[in-house]
Parts: structure tokens; sequence; C-alpha cells
């Protein structure tokens, strides 16, 4: 009975283990041969914001934690420093986080908040946190999009404060902006912070601008999340698979300081990104459009006079959900791990991932070169990431990564959180790398979600195989 059984359980068990080997490369988080990915820091739950401070703690806004929690010795070490005893009214930190002259910066809904801390010292903050910005939205705004980005310029001590609009399409502007207010004036901090509402409005028309970021010159950028579920009969009908385009803006030039102005269309006008399967009336990616609600003067003419609609810089694929954007400056370029130095003055775009496409989109961080300041070549290129968005449905998709805040160490190495698996991730580009950067658990490859359960099966059928192998054996 041995002989005659043996050689089948073996072949089985060997299929089996093959089987989980196949699933465990299938969740591969390498998009490209150019970038390794290691993993620096997990149970951080719904982690979003991401900044490095001067000594070269990574702080981060862990919003299921309410609080701010600083990272140091590889992710091995960490230390809330933040925690919902010192966020004043009970309310809840949501998503923007900025350091700037021995201050850490966060958002609530309806707050930008300020606390003392000395770089490096890793230890709890015991005392409130002093009102910066207050009313960014009042009692009847409060539903809609939550987060709340914040970006100080250093130069000025510009504080640029974004909120995004109160449903898919307002009626009106008057809630999707970006408003600006000085760091600089004491006497306004001291005397409770700045009225949201009284701000000098910088850049109007913005749906949901998560991502802000300034470039070498103190340029200001954003990147845009479209609107959902867009339909026009004359363009074919029901469109919204890729249209419109996510959007990377150019707010505000640093020539205009803190009294800049532009409006980006919304909610009258939206982005192409790819018409061509719907209507031969395409335009092209990057074509501006009315929204099916503008009446009267708002036409497709009206949207595209720049008078009245700034275009984007780059249209980006629809539903992608672009969260955050930084550049790389050129600081540490050419060592171990660090990004390239033929990078510096371009953009990396955090995608967080799409929730009404088919096929799903995103869950991945992105390369935007640009040629020279201010003028980017319109390419997008995949960095690190899923490597089948596909497979991230609504069912699965807390598994998967899907990235949110971006930073880039003193020496050159990007980092970049996952807010749906609570964790931080090094990235490394590989012709500068002879290991995963020094900066976490190699990972090139993870076993979660779908995958997981693939090895899970795989593991367990071979346990099964090799049990039935054995009980064979010892009935022969």
């Amino acid at each position: 009975m041995v002989m005659r059984n043996t050689g089948t359980w073996l072949a089985f068990a060997a299929s089996c283990l093959l089987y989980a080997i196949s699933a465990l490369n299938t969740g591969s988080l390498s998009l490209t041969e150019i970038y390794t990915s290691a993993l620096f820091a997990d149970e951080l739950p719904r982690v979003r914001s991401i900044v490095f401070d001067p000594v070269g703690d990574l702080l981060t806004l862990v919003a299921d934690q309410n609080s701010v929690v600083a990272l140091w010795n590889n992710g091995t070490s960490r230390a809330t420093i933040i925690d919902n005893t010192v966020v004043p009214g009970g309310q809840n930190l949501t998503h923007g986080l900025a350091f700037s002259n021995n201050y850490i910066y966060a958002t609530s809904t309806t707050n930008v908040w300020r606390w003392p801390y000395t770089p490096g010292s890793r230890s709890k903050i015991t005392t409130q946190g002093q009102p910066v910005v207050y009313n960014i939205v009042n009692a009847s705004q409060v539903n809609g999009h939550s987060t709340r980005t914040i970006l100080i310029r250093e130069s000025d001590q510009a504080l640029f404060v974004q909120v995004g609009s109160g449903t898919n399409v307002d009626p009106n502007p008057d809630r999707a902006r970006v408003r600006v207010v000085d760091l600089s004036n004491a006497s306004a901090l001291a005397s409770g912070g700045y009225d949201f509402q009284q701000a000098h409005v910088f850049a109007d028309g913005l749906r949901n601008e998560v991502g802000l970021a300034l470039d070498a010159d103190g340029n200001v950028f954003g990147v845009e999340n479209g609107a959902d579920q867009l339909n026009r009969s004359d363009l074919g009908g029901d469109i919204h698979n890729d249209n419109p385009a996510e959007e990377f803006n150019l707010l505000g030039n640093s020539s205009v300081g803190m009294n800049g102005y532009r409006n980006m269309g919304y909610p009258y006008c939206w982005t192409e990104y790819n018409l061509t399967e719907y209507t031969t009336k395409a335009l092209g990616k990057g074509g501006q459009w009315a929204w099916p609600l503008a009446q009267g003067t708002q036409t497709d003419a009206w949207c595209r006079n720049t008078s009245n609609n700034e275009q984007p810089i780059v249209a980006m694929q629809a539903h992608s959900a672009p969260l955050d954007v930084i550049f790389y400056n050129g600081t540490g370029c050419g060592g171990q791990g660090s990004l390239p130095c033929s990078m510096t003055g371009h953009a990396i775009v955090s995608f967080h991932g799409s929730w009404n496409r088919s096929p799903y989109t995103g869950f991945k961080v992105v390369h935007v070169p640009f040629s020279r300041p201010v003028t980017p070549t319109g390419q997008v290129l995949d960095m690190w990431g899923e490597q089948n968005a596909s497979l991230c449905s609504s069912s699965t998709g807390s598994s998967c990564v899907r990235p949110v805040g971006l930073a880039i160490r003193s020496d050159g190495v990007l980092f970049v959180s996952s807010d749906s698996t609570g964790e931080v991730y090094s990235l490394a580009y590989s012709a500068n790398a002879s290991s995963a950067t020094n900066a976490g658990t190699s990972s090139g490859a993870r076993t979660r979600g779908v995958y997981g359960w693939f090895l899970a099966f795989g593991i367990l059928l071979c346990g099964w195989c090799m049990s039935e192998f054995s009980a064979d054996f010892s009935a022969g």
C-alpha cells in the first residue's frame, strides 16, 4: 500500500506547495523593477498624513487613535506625542499634519490646532492645542468631505488650508476652496486664531484638493479628486468610468505671495480624461466641459475661457483619488535607496484608489515628471503599489494598500502611508539600493487580503496532503 500511494501523495503535496508559492507571488507591491519597498511600521490604524521633523523622526497622524505618533530607529521605536486628551472640545484629528518652527500642526473637521514640540524629545504633549484656524465649516456644512489639508510655506509663514465639497457636486463653490493665513501675525494667533470664513481665498473652484505641495521656488500646487457619476447625453450618456480627470493644478505662483487667486472651475466645469470611446466630440485629455447642472452662462465655451476657469497642468486617470503630492528637491540623491538625481524638481502623487470604476484603478504611487518649474511633461508614471488594482474591490479593498501620505527623508528615501492597512512603507530606488534602504522589513511581496486567503488555502491544502500521506504510510 505504501508503494502504491506514496508517489501520488508526494506529487499532490508538491502541487499544493507550488500553488501556495504562486499565491504568495501574486501579492507583490512592485509595479516596476525600479523601486523596491520595505515595511517601516505597522499597527497605525488609518494612518493619514506623514512628515519628518528636523531630527528625522517620522510624525504620523493616526486618525483612528486620534493621535500623532513619532517613529524612529527604522520604525522599531515609537511614541504617542499627541492624543485625544489635548485636542480641545473632544474633536477628532482627521488628516492634515505639518511641522514648523517647533510647532506641530494638525487638523480636525472645523479647526487647525498647534502644539509646541521640541524635535527629538519624543515626549507626550500635555498642553491643550492652540487654535490657529477655526470655523472651517459651520454647523450647516459638517457633512461632505471631512479631510482638511494644511501646507506651510516657511519663506513667508503662509498657512494654506483646504476644505472639500459638501456633496458630490455642490450647487455653488462657496465651500470647496483653499484659503491662506499668516502665521507670523502673533496678535491674530494670540487672540484665538483666524476665522476661516474671513481668510483670503487663495484658490477657488476646487472640488476636493486633498494634496497640497510646494516646489523649490515656493509655487503652490494641488491634486484634485474629481466628481462621480458624470452623465451627459450629448457626449454619450454615462461617461463616468474615465471622466472627469483627476487634476494636477497650479494654484499660485510664489510671486503672488499670499494674495493670489485662481478659479479652477468647480462646480461648473470638468476636465476630460478619455471621451474617445463615447463620442466623436472628444477634445482630448485636458479638454474643458460644462457640468450638466451648469445653467445660463456656464457653457462649454465659458469653461474653455481661462479667465473663468484655469485648466489643470496635468489630467490624470479618473477616480484614482489623489491624496498627496510632494516635490523632490534632490536632497540625498544618488545615495543608497534614494530617489535618482534625475527626479529633482519632479512631483510624486499618491493614488488612494477608486470605488466606483470598473475595473478599479489607483492603489499606487506615481511619478509626474517636470521639464522645468511649473511645466510638467504630461506623463504619469507608475512607481509602486498594487499590481492588480482590479482585485481591490469594496470587500477586499481594506486589505489592499491604499496610499495616502508622502514624505521624503533627508537621505532622499521616499515614505508612503497606507490608511487601509495601517502601515508605512519606505521605497528604495533599486539602482541605488544594495538592500531595502535599511528602513524596515523587506516586503517586495506580502500576503494580505485576497492573496493571503489564497496562500492560507494553499498551506492548509499542503498540510492536509501531508497528513493523509502520513496516515497512509502508517497504515501501510
